[in-house]
């Protein structure tokens, strides 16, 4: 003999969340054929679903069928407190490994940063010394070529007086040469007279 639970599971209560003939299917309307057929412990299916709501194309059902959720999942018992103390105690030991694993990379990746700096320390400095070799190298050098552009001058300065004594010389020989040829010319008509004199 069946009991009234048992004839209510059989025959359901008629579903009365449906749209109207003037109202679009909504979110609404779907969630609800789904609740009701999961209280019947049918799947929600869009044949389903449409078959409860009378209407409601592919698309819309199946859109708003995926945002639905199971009551079911809304009444489930708080966790125990055992439970949340070995989760708050897993998730504090995990967050300690992380902490530390996170350190120890850190040091790591400090102590690389440090020997990168050691070494463009080194070869800054090596640098340096090498500028300062050079800059030695540059003032040597620049000594040298004052040295013998001084030198050069000094021997552009003689070059210049030597030239003007040439000048004064050949202006003195200019004037020598008329009086040396008369000099000459008085001396051979000397020797000339004192050979025809008796």
């Amino acid at each position: 003999m069946s009991t009234d639970d048992d004839q209510h599971e059989i025959n359901p209560p008629p579903f009365t969340e449906g749209p109207t003939e003037d109202e679009r299917v909504e979110e609404r309307h779907v969630h609800a054929a789904c609740d009701a057929l999961n209280a019947q412990g049918k799947k929600p299916t869009h044949d389903g679903i449409r078959e409860l709501l009378g209407k409601g194309s592919y698309t819309t059902i199946t859109a708003f069928r995926a945002t639905w959720r199971p009551k079911s999942l809304d009444l489930a018992p708080p966790l125990p407190e055992k439970l949340i103390e070995t989760g708050h105690s897993f998730a504090a030991e995990f967050w300690r490994e992380a902490v530390l694993q996170a350190n120890g990379q850190l040091v790591q990746e400090r102590k690389a940063a440090r020997e990168m700096l050691d070494e463009a320390q080194g070869a800054i400095r090596a640098l340096e010394a090498q500028v300062e070799v050079g800059e030695a190298r540059l003032a040597e050098a620049r000594g040298r070529l004052e040295e013998a552009a001084g030198k050069l001058r000094a021997a552009h300065h003689q070059q210049t007086e030597l030239r003007d004594k040439i000048v004064r010389c050949e202006g003195e020989l200019k004037v020598l040469r008329p009086l040396m040829e008369r000099l000459q010319l008085s001396a051979g008509a000397g020797d000339a007279g004192a050979a025809g004199s008796p």
